[in-house]
């Protein structure tokens, strides 16, 4: 079974209707998708400005070695 792929905006139309009605269920089921799946768009949405939730850390960091020495 393949999943199903929207377009950017198809899940910009989606979004705005959820946010318009503030229910993702109510929206969802007009569009017969998922209501978590919306809820994520929306909330990723209003947080980040894109469809697609970031990484939690965007910075690396360095491994830290200790050097033991023995006397």
């Amino acid at each position: 079974m393949t999943r199903k792929q929207y377009s950017p905006e198809m899940k910009m139309q989606i979004v705005k209707e959820t946010l318009e009605t503030g229910n993702a269920s109510i929206v969802a089921r007009r569009h017969d998708i998922a209501p978590s799946l919306v809820a994520r768009w929306a909330r990723c949405y209003k947080r980040y400005g894109t469809f697609y939730p970031q990484r939690r850390y965007q910075e690396q960091t360095a491994p830290v070695f200790l050097l033991i020495t023995r006397r």
